[in-house]
């Protein structure tokens, strides 16, 4: 189960107050690898 999502529908429902720091930062990071590599491929769509 994806940690992240299971403590953010918590979040919503009311069932916890925060989100584990933790989890943030990895989703971050893991969103700034995924932005490299799709705008290279965006842009190359673009151009075809």
């Amino acid at each position: 189960m994806d940690y992240l999502s299971a403590q953010l529908e918590d979040l919503l429902a009311g069932k916890r107050e925060n989100v584990d720091r933790d989890l943030i930062e990895r989703f971050v990071a893991g969103y700034d690898v995924h932005i490299a590599i799709e705008e290279p491929l965006f842009e190359l769509g673009e151009s075809i």
